[in-house]
């Protein structure tokens, strides 16, 4: 390159580093993305000098006025670049630092491991638990909404995973996947792996209630568990607390607590169904359920007439799916005060002119009159 300038351009970093296999086995390509400062002088572009020795390069690539470049690279070859600047005349400017890289070595085209089954425990923490998988990594991720995810915690190769958590003092839930890698874990073994969508098939979780003090809550469990009966989800409430399930055309069946023993510990509190929750208590009490999430297809028989419901699927945007007719009213129950919505014009609205969409909380659960029977349908 020739320089008929003394400037220099701001210094050349390497913006991000990953990389993708486009080929597999000796053909395997990896792209980089490079970007620097701009130059302080005006300029016309930029040039990117690429070579697979230090301080010799190939032909300019010429950028124009971008400030960042991706690059097509083999794999398990160092590369070296700098970058100048030019005006209209042509003049380039001195160039920049050298920055190097070394893309990672070709990756063979390794099957995805078999994942486990992934548990979650509730019994004065929380447990969550993935079997060894010979040549597998589990890396636990973990979301609020079933959508966005984030990696938590990473176990160790063909070793059982274990995460342990203490039960939240507040309110609060959160979603886990166990994401199986193959091999080291990196960046790359990652996306692959997200990539062919290795986790194991179950969806674990946990949510955290408030039954607030000496009044009812409307809630229920969004979690299928080895046990969904009231004597294993709720071993541990006040004495005198009570349930309160409503089955439609005949009112509500009451089971309370005496002494540790509910009157009917088989009663069930599965995905979908809700109970009102009575705290005898003049403090608010914590609850904590945990379990797998429904997957796939589901359904829940509205009726005619009065229900006590809630998602099966413990999605944000669950009211989005139930089956609503003009004249529909949903009533939450909060702090001893009733909220009704009517499905008016395809939404449902409060009283007067403003408009305030539903947001389900899991755990949460609501009243349906509903004017004719239907079937909600939620997928995941």
């Amino acid at each position: 390159m020739k320089h008929t300038s003394t400037k220099r351009i701001g210094f050349l970093t390497v913006l991000a580093l990953f990389w993708l296999v486009l080929a597999q086995g000796a053909n395997a390509q990896v792209s980089v993305t490079l970007a620097w400062d701009p130059s302080p002088d005006t300029v016309a572009g930029y040039n990117v000098y690429v070579g697979t020795a230090s301080g010799v390069y190939g032909s300019p690539i010429n950028n124009h006025l971008s400030t960042t470049i991706t690059l097509t690279l083999n794999s398990g070859q160092t590369y070296y670049f700098v970058v100048t600047a030019y005006d209209s005349a042509g003049v380039e400017s001195l160039p920049s630092n050298q920055a190097t890289f070394v893309p990672p070595p070709p990756q063979t085209n390794t099957p995805p491991v078999t994942p486990s089954d992934l548990t979650i425990a509730s019994a004065g923490q929380l447990t969550i638990s993935a079997g060894a998988v010979a040549n597998g990594t589990c890396v636990l991720q973990t979301s609020t909404n079933l959508t966005s995810w984030t990696s938590l915690a990473t176990g160790q190769s063909a070793q059982p995973f274990t995460f342990v958590t203490p039960l939240p003092e507040f309110p609060v839930w959160h979603y886990y996947r166990a994401l199986w890698v193959t091999g080291p874990v990196n960046n790359g073994s990652i996306a692959r792996a997200l990539h062919v969508g290795n986790f194991s098939p179950e969806i674990v979780g946990f949510v955290t209630l408030s039954a607030a003090a000496s009044t009812y809550t409307a809630l229920a469990n969004p979690f299928v568990s080895p046990d969904n009966t009231v004597a294993a989800l709720l071993p541990s409430v006040p004495n005198g607390t009570q349930l309160f399930k409503y089955a439609n055309g005949a009112g509500y069946t009451t089971n309370t607590c005496s002494g540790g023993m509910w009157t009917d510990g088989s009663a069930t509190l599965n995905p979908g169904e809700a109970v009102f929750f009575n705290n005898v208590a003049r403090t608010n009490v914590l609850l904590t359920f945990a379990g797998t999430i429904l997957q796939s297809t589901v359904s829940n028989t509205i009726p005619a007439g009065y229900s006590l419901v809630s998602p099966m699927i413990p999605l944000p945007g669950a009211i989005s799916s139930f089956p609503a007719r003009g004249g529909d009213q949903i009533q939450f129950y909060n702090k001893k005060v009733w909220t009704t919505y009517t499905y008016i014009s395809g939404r449902w609205a409060l009283p007067g002119p403003a408009f305030t969409p539903i947001v389900f909380a899991p755990g949460q659960a609501f009243f349906i009159s509903k004017k004719s029977p239907a079937v909600w349908t939620q997928s995941y």
